[in-house]
């Protein structure tokens, strides 16, 4: 079983090896190809070469380009709390991510079996018996929660063919916005497999998003069990 997981859009992580670590241990028993496609205005270099050389990840499987909006884009009607072009950049590099296995499958004659998109900040997953192999056609999977009125959109895993409509999103957001699809990512990509026909089918994951900052660093610890916040002040408390 060849199995190729995609993460696009940018990788802005907590700790590298955090994010390293969760890959391994979700893939690391299957035949794994990883494929990374980042947006040049917001990519570390250094952070990207640490992340992409721990996990072995050949330059042919890695796409780092500049996202370019369309030009009506921000005419489009949008949630307050949605980012135009991080919304738009996550969807352009899902399908620049496609394009990489693509190439690699013509280059190296080895077809993939499972397409699998993993969002890079993904940590603390709580799920054991989940397989990522058994697909049926036409049908996407995707995890129960985090939907924000739409369809979660970190991870999903199907075929070939269905991953290949999932990861076109990009190609529709034009035709769905015009006909007053508000701009959202979960939306978006709910109303794209709806239109495209297809199934989605849910699962149990457990998992969290890591933090991006102090406020949130200190809820992300604590809810592992450790109030980095509280001893933090206790420290410098004893130093008077």
């Amino acid at each position: 079983m060849r199995v190729a997981v995609l993460l696009s859009g940018r990788i802005v992580t907590r700790d590298c090896r955090d994010t390293t670590r969760t890959l391994r241990k979700m893939f690391g028993h299957l035949d794994t190809t990883y494929f990374v496609s980042i947006n040049e205005d917001v990519h570390d270099r250094a952070f990207t070469e640490q992340f992409t050389n721990d996990l072995n990840i050949e330059e042919e499987c890695i796409n780092i380009e500049k996202t370019i909006e369309p030009d009506e884009l921000r005419r489009y009607r949008k949630k307050s709390e949605t980012d135009y072009n991080r919304t738009y950049s996550m969807f352009y590099h899902n399908k620049k991510c496609f394009e990489l296995v693509e190439k690699y499958e013509i280059v190296h004659n080895r077809a993939f079996d499972i397409l699998i998109k993993f969002r890079s900040d993904i940590c603390n997953v709580r799920s054991k018996n989940v397989t990522f192999l058994n697909v049926e056609e036409n049908v996407v999977y995707i995890p129960k929660r985090y939907d924000y009125g739409g369809i979660n959109d970190h991870i999903a895993y199907g075929n070939k063919q269905s991953m290949r409509i999932y990861c076109s999103c990009a190609d529709n957001i034009k035709s769905m916005c015009r006909s007053d699809v508000v701009f959202h990512p979960e939306t978006l990509l709910r109303e794209h497999l709806r239109r495209c026909n297809i199934e989605i089918e849910r699962f149990e994951f457990g998992y969290q998003i890591m933090p991006k900052t102090a406020v949130q660093n200190a809820k992300y610890d604590r809810s592992l069990g450790v109030n980095i916040a509280k001893r933090t002040f206790e420290k410098l408390k004893s130093r008077g």
